[in-house]
């Protein structure tokens, strides 16, 4: 999707290498020889899938030097958690816990998945304002694609996938096999 900041990625039902992932966790984690690798394997392996995993990141262009580009990612974040705090959320979207906790995770749940905020070039000069109004509509969107819907997997429709994995004994295997057939 395209934004006022930049173009969004996002992933409804991310797996532990997403689209928020560090590219170089996984090599990292891969290498045993790595410095980095088990920090990397660690955080790999404590993935929470009931979290919203996100990350803004920017084009290193000539043109802006990267405290330029840092200040704009800095500018960016902010204004995403200011307004994920307005509609009640955590940075990780959680709901913010309230007195009555169990009324409020019926009413509102959860945001999940993972989302990459790529910055454009004109985000280095747009004002304060305009980053907040970018960020709400960044907001309300991730909120919308939480209510929707996710596209059915390939396991739906393909029969092949809906077969049992391992068979018992061969007895079962063979009385499977006879049902397919008939």
């Amino acid at each position: 999707m395209k934004s006022g900041l930049g173009r969004i990625s996002f992933e409804s039902r991310p797996h532990i290498i997403n689209v928020a992932t560090n590219g170089l966790s996984k090599e990292f984690a891969q290498d045993e020889r790595h410095p980095l690798s088990i920090p990397s394997a660690a955080k790999l392996m404590d993935f929470d899938h009931n979290k919203l995993h996100w990350r803004i990141k920017t084009v290193a262009k000539p043109l802006a030097r990267a405290t330029v580009r840092s200040h704009a990612i800095r500018k960016a974040r902010l204004g995403i958690i200011q307004e994920l705090k307005r509609r009640g959320y955590d940075q990780d979207g959680r709901v913010i816990s309230s007195e009555n906790a169990q009324t409020s995770r019926k009413v509102k749940p959860d945001l999940k998945g993972a989302m990459v905020l790529n910055l454009e070039q004109d985000v280095l000069l747009m004002s304060l304002k305009a980053t907040e109004d970018s960020c709400k509509h960044i907001v309300n969107w991730l909120i919308s694609k939480q209510n929707e819907r996710p596209a059915p997997s390939r396991r739906d429709h393909d029969d092949r996938y809906n077969r049992p994995f391992k068979m018992k004994s061969y007895i079962m295997a063979r009385q499977y096999l006879e049902d397919l057939q008939k």
